[in-house]
């Protein structure tokens, strides 16, 4: 019976850690989507490091130190409060999204106001989802 237990257990969480949230109309996942899945898989012990961070538009090269130094740190989860970049444009978000990758933990964004500059607001939202909403952690 231990045997068949088991086997029920990990065809349960294989299929859990499959289905990736998604809309109805079937979109993409987006980074606060990730995140979210991410974050309901995490361990919460009696306490947790998360980090704030955001408005680093005019990076000049300090954005890859500080997502270093946030992979240091090593929290649980990252806020982005936006203005990640300066104009709002498609090109702009291009560049910057890939960079993104150098975070090793889930990152929860919320956008600024340079980031709805131009066409960026639709850009934002296929990226990182909405910008204005809450949740729950531990």
């Amino acid at each position: 019976m231990n045997r068949y237990l088991s086997l029920a257990i990990t065809v349960c969480i294989l299929i859990t850690i499959t289905i990736i949230p998604a809309d109805a109309e079937g979109r993409k996942p987006t980074f606060n989507d990730r995140a979210m899945f991410r974050l309901n898989w995490a361990l919460v012990e009696d306490s947790f490091t998360f980090v704030v961070w955001g408005d680093c538009r005019n990076d000049a090269g300090v954005f890859d130190d500080v997502m270093a130094t946030i992979n240091e740190i090593d929290p649980v989860f990252s806020i982005g409060l936006g203005d990640y970049i300066g104009g709002g444009t498609k090109k702009e978000y291009d560049a910057f999204i890939p960079r993104l990758a150098a975070l090793n933990q889930p990152l929860i964004s919320v956008p600024g106001n340079h980031d709805h500059y131009s066409d960026g607001e639709k850009t934002w939202l296929d990226a990182f989802g909405v910008g204005n909403f809450f949740f729950d952690f531990g």
